[in-house]
């Protein structure tokens, strides 16, 4: 039986204060093959991508889709990324690090992967790493770039380079005027250079 599912694959890191937490965000990958576990893991990514409550059992309908059904290449790497987005709900970072490997690996050229493993990244404090694949999205046309754009400057802004992340944000808030997160985050941005300077 053919599905149609839409891939929620990114999330924001609204890292304003400690810890870090991951808040909602998603992008679309089209699925049209995997049935209902397909269907399931999709719907417990939409969850765990806004916020909302995942469990073991969403993790079982993902493996089930995966295992159990046979998905072209496509449907592979997005099921790989809705996993990836459950596991990283359920704080499973390794897990979630290896499942956006496996999307990479299947389709390279799906950039919402590099989104996630970019995540994974910033979470770890590999910063440089974490900017690599922001980039490396946003090269392969990321269609939400505004996410892509506003988690780069927050990983410039952690290495204390205030002026790329200030453009980071303005390109986030161009894709995304009534941002409210990059609204914030630049002007943040702004007022730290502004006291930086005046020392």
């Amino acid at each position: 039986m053919l599905s149609r599912a839409i891939v929620p694959s990114l999330f924001v890191l609204a890292l304003i204060s400690a810890p870090p937490v991951l808040a909602a965000s998603g992008e679309a990958v089209t699925i049209l093959s995997g049935g209902e576990d397909a269907q399931n893991c999709f719907n417990a990514a939409v969850n765990a991508a806004h916020g909302l409550f995942t469990s073991r059992e969403d993790l079982n309908d993902c493996n089930r889709a995966l295992m159990e059904n046979i998905l072209q290449r496509r449907d592979r790497a997005g099921t790989y990324v809705n996993r990836a987005i459950v596991e990283t709900s359920l704080s499973r970072y390794r897990d979630a690090f290896k499942d956006f490997q496996r999307a990479i690996k299947t389709m390279p050229g799906l950039p919402e992967p590099y989104v996630g493993r970019g995540n994974i990244y910033f979470l770890a404090g590999k910063l440089n790493k974490a900017i690599d694949d922001y980039t490396r999205a946003l090269d392969l046309h990321l269609s939400r770039d505004h996410i892509a754009y506003l988690n780069r400057g927050m990983a410039y802004e952690k290495l204390g380079r205030l002026d790329v992340a200030e453009a980071n944000y303005r390109e986030a808030l161009k894709a995304q005027p009534d941002w409210k997160l990059a609204q914030k985050k630049l002007s943040w941005v702004l007022a730290k250079q502004a006291t930086e300077g005046t020392k």
